[in-house]
């Protein structure tokens, strides 16, 4: 199931203190990275033609590859961990039909259900018999 990786307005201030301002918007802040920039070329690989309307909710599959991990502590920080990843085939889901995002999320926290994977376990099989 998916994760919602929305900062809280505290994690958010943890961050950077320029991540949440005096306007408390609804819009949710993500952490650094997060953010994917396609650029004209990515856009005509993935056969792009139409662009969204901007707010408009998508679905994107994708391989990645893992470039580096850590594992440090700090003296004021604890225990961090951190993961790069690489994607290296991407595909946007058509967006022809609603998708109802709240199925994709347990309801009781307004999270991810507790069982990663049932939504791609499919795919994963794919990936794994085919090398990926």
């Amino acid at each position: 199931m998916l994760k919602n990786l929305a900062m809280s307005d505290d994690e958010a201030k943890e961050m950077s203190p320029m991540a949440v301002g005096e306007d408390e918007s609804s819009e949710p802040k993500y952490p650094y990275g997060l953010c994917l920039c396609l650029d004209e070329a990515t856009l005509k690989k993935l056969g792009i033609k139409n662009m969204p309307e901007v707010g408009q909710v998508m679905m994107i599959s994708a391989k990645v590859q893992v470039k580096s991990v850590g594992e440090y502590e700090s003296m004021h920080g604890g225990a961090r961990r951190n993961m790069d990843l690489q994607i290296t085939d991407l595909e946007i889901l058509p967006s022809k039909k609603e998708v109802d995002v709240n199925k994709l999320y347990d309801s009781e926290d307004e999270g991810p259900a507790s069982e990663p994977g049932k939504m791609y376990g499919k795919l994963n099989d794919n990936l794994n018999q085919n090398g990926g």
